[in-house]
């Protein structure tokens, strides 16, 4: 699965460099400003017999570096209180993922006065995952802290009406997170916290 989203993206990314078609309108925004919500779907059975899917919010902003290439930095932040497995425990589990990454653009229509244009995007990244989960379960850490690496991708559409902007999108992730229990004889095993992502947002840019 990482194996070929990351082939797939890399792909799109590349035509961005052999598309240099002088008759694409060319946006002359430098820097985007988004926020999102969308449902977290994950693909870890664990978190999904835990805490299942959710809401998950994010904060973006982008640079643009050439014609249809931009720079990108967001945080997403994801919490869900749900029950853990084997003991049925109360728990609550939130999720931070910083992101650093590259988009490109492809300018799909625009109105003849330039005031409303349609993009689309492909994005992709490494993240790095912080992760806190606070049980109430005997048997396990009260409040588990872990981390890891991972990575994302992300496709979509952006309407821009003068500064402002609606987006649609549909994100795909991975990524392992890993903490050392302080309790004797306990095994913390890593943990996948990546998976699908699906939403909108709006935004501003200037």
């Amino acid at each position: 699965m990482r194996i070929i989203l990351c082939t797939a993206l890399l792909s799109v990314l590349a035509s961005a460099f052999s598309d240099t078609s002088s008759t694409q309108f060319v946006p002359q925004e430098r820097i985007f400003l988004s926020g999102k919500v969308g449902y977290f779907h994950p693909f870890s059975t664990t978190l999904q017999e835990t805490v299942s899917g959710g809401a998950d919010y994010q904060l973006s902003i982008d640079y643009r570096i050439w014609k249809f290439l931009c720079i990108f930095v967001s945080g997403d932040f994801f919490i869900k209180g749900g029950f853990s497995t084997g003991t049925h425990s109360s728990t609550t589990l939130w999720i931070l993922p910083i992101t650093v990454g590259i988009k490109t653009l492809w300018t799909i229509w625009h109105s003849k006065t330039l005031a409303d244009v349609i993009v689309l995007y492909a994005a992709l990244g490494p993240r790095y995952y912080f992760a806190n989960a606070r049980n109430k379960s005997p048997y396990v850490e009260p409040n588990d802290f872990a981390s890891g690496f991972g990575g994302v991708g992300e496709a979509g559409m952006n309407y821009l009406h003068e500064h402002f902007l609606l987006n649609i999108f549909l994100s795909a992730s991975f990524g392992s997170i890993h903490s050392q229990s302080s309790m004797p004889n306990i095994a913390t095993p890593p943990t996948q916290v990546g998976g699908l992502i699906a939403g909108g947002g709006i935004g501003y840019c200037f």
